[in-house]
C-alpha cells in the first residue's frame, strides 16, 4: 500500500544500501554490502577544496563478513573508496577486530 500523498519538500541526501549473502563452497558464508551516500544537489567537501556534484558519493563504503552457520565472524574486510574526511578509510584496518565475535541478539 503506498504512502499518503507528502507536503511540500525537496530531496536533500540519499543513501543506498545493498546486501548479498553468498553461501561459499567451504560451508561457510560471505555476506557483502555496499553503502553510498550521495546529495541531491552540489556541495562543498568538509575539506572546503572540492566541490561535489549532484549524485557524486559522499560516502562510498565496502564490507564482508565471512561466518558460519552459527554466526560466528571467521573474517572482516572493509573498504572506503570516498568519504568526507581524508582519514575516513583509515577504520576500515579495525574491522579485523570482529573476527572471533558471534553475531546475536541486541
Amino acid at each position: 500500500m503506498p504512502l499518503s500523498p507528502p507536503q511540500p519538500r525537496t530531496a536533500i541526501h540519499k543513501r543506498a544500501i545493498e546486501c548479498i549473502g553468498y553461501e561459499r563452497a567451504d560451508g561457510l558464508w560471505d555476506i557483502e554490502a555496499h553503502l553510498v551516500d550521495s546529495k541531491y544537489h552540489a556541495h562543498m567537501r568538509r575539506d572546503n577544496e572540492t566541490m561535489r556534484q549532484p549524485g557524486q558519493p559522499v560516502h562510498n563504503m565496502w564490507i564482508r563478513l565471512t561466518i558460519d552457520l552459527d554466526m560466528l565472524i571467521h573474517d572482516a574486510e572493509a573498504i572506503t573508496d570516498d568519504g568526507p574526511h581524508p582519514t575516513c578509510g583509515d577504520i576500515a584496518v579495525n574491522f579485523k577486530r570482529l573476527v572471533g565475535v558471534t553475531i546475536g541478539p541486541g
